[in-house]
């Protein structure tokens, strides 16, 4: 659009160079380092600090419109995509999990206290899960069974391992305790869990284990 007649033709703003940002930034930088005390602590602003402050304000909005804009190759995301798609997926699903906290690369914790307990299909049986690992189709849980309570006859598709946390667990007839440990290799047939007094036990094992709900073994 052409201006009136007699009105000068505005000059296109030229970017500032990298030197000019610089220099906004550390004057920015030396004013912060000089605000005075709040009004509202009894002391007053000086008049030279509001005129460097508005004279800052003024110009901040377009310090960063001066930067130069960089636009990486496509071949640089491209090759950046493939990487990533060739890294080792995490197979460690917890990470959603009340509790998960990864510690550093490959070391993760889950703190069991921040999770609630998941009520099962089985009367007196909740349960927190710890751990799933999908690829190999494994799940430890954090068990906790009632007084009276427990869990049905099933084959077990892959390797089984419990240990007793708390209270007396009867495993195929044998009483464990606090502390002990059961061990059922892949293709064995566990009777039935139960126990008399309540218990707590950590569990690990194969989200494939075929499990027979008729009843519960005693």
């Amino acid at each position: 659009m052409k201006p009136p007649s007699g009105t000068p033709a505005r000059k296109p703003r030229k970017a500032p160079t990298r030197a000019e940002i610089q220099a906004e930034l550390a004057a920015v930088d030396a004013l912060e380092q000089m605000r005075p005390v709040s009004e509202e602590e009894g002391v007053r602003f000086s008049k030279v600090y509001l005129q460097e402050r508005r004279l800052n304000d003024a110009v901040l909005p377009y310090v960063g419109l001066g930067a130069p804009g960089v636009v990486p190759p496509a071949a640089l995301k491209t090759r950046l995509m493939e990487r990533i798609a060739k890294e080792p997926q995490d197979p460690f699903a917890a990470a959603s999990l009340p509790g998960f906290c990864r510690v550093k690369e490959g070391v993760s914790l889950v703190s069991t206290r921040e999770a609630d307990w998941t009520q099962a299909p089985l009367p007196g049986v909740e349960f927190k899960v710890v751990h799933q690992n999908k690829e190999t189709g494994y799940t430890t849980r954090l068990l906790r069974l009632a007084a009276g309570a427990g869990y049905p006859p099933h084959k077990h598709a892959g390797t089984e391992e419990i240990f007793v946390l708390s209270g007396t667990v009867l495993i195929n007839g044998r009483a464990l305790g606090a502390g002990d440990y059961c061990r059922s290799e892949p293709g064995t047939f566990e009777e039935g869990t139960y126990t008399p007094t309540g218990a707590t036990a950590l569990v690990i094992s194969c989200d494939q284990d075929e499990v027979d709900t008729t009843g519960l073994a005693v």
